[in-house]
């Protein structure tokens, strides 16, 4: 636990989660991906929250690079690392921050704590056709890239949605985002997560 949260805890060593996932995830679908978590360390240069990629240069990742929010992907042929990324809002250490990148048609938005930190209009869908796996905890599960040094309360994926438009109060867990995809409150009640 941490405070009143009950969290997972990524110590940066290779730690993740993974679940089957058919591929593409996001692809050029409306989404909502979101996350609340904190961060021990700051200071190793990335901390990946969720992620969906299965070749090292395609797919989607939110995390936090340099103690800011990213929201990285591939769209069309573009490589993961494009000029397609979305990147804002300043993060510190041992401080829950609700996360989330949404898509609404071809409109990208990143969040922190129910705020806009960045847009980009781009046409195109997310190239993440070799996907097998949803991810938390690192960017590029199968060499456990950039991996989380600290703590998730939860997570949700959202298909078909982009559940923010303008500046929201952020959701407490996945349990108040109505039908999420998928989904997992790290709170012991782990019968009622969804994949």
């Amino acid at each position: 636990s941490v405070g009143s949260a009950t969290v997972a805890q990524f110590f940066n060593t290779a730690d993740c989660l993974s679940t089957p996932f058919a591929a593409p995830i996001l692809g050029s679908t409306d989404f909502t991906v979101e996350c609340a978590a904190s961060f021990d360390d700051l200071t190793h240069d990335t901390n990946a929250l969720v992620s969906g990629r299965a070749v090292n240069v395609y797919g989607w990742a939110l995390q936090i690079q340099g103690g800011t929010l990213n929201f990285r992907q591939a769209v069309g042929s573009d490589l993961i690392d494009s000029t397609d990324n979305l990147s804002g809002g300043s993060v510190v250490a041992n401080r829950i921050y609700h996360m989330a990148a949404t898509r609404k048609g071809n409109v990208f938005k990143l969040w922190l704590d129910g705020v806009l930190v960045d847009t980009k209009t781009i046409a195109g869908a997310i190239n993440e056709s070799s996907v097998t796996l949803l991810t938390l905890g690192t960017s590029f599960f199968s060499i456990r890239e950039a991996c989380l040094k600290g703590y998730m309360q939860w997570f949700a994926l959202t298909l078909g949605t982009a559940r923010y438009d303008a500046n929201f109060t952020p959701p407490m867990s996945a349990a108040q985002v109505a039908g999420a995809t998928s989904a997992i409150d790290f709170n012991g009640a782990l019968g009622s997560t969804t994949f």
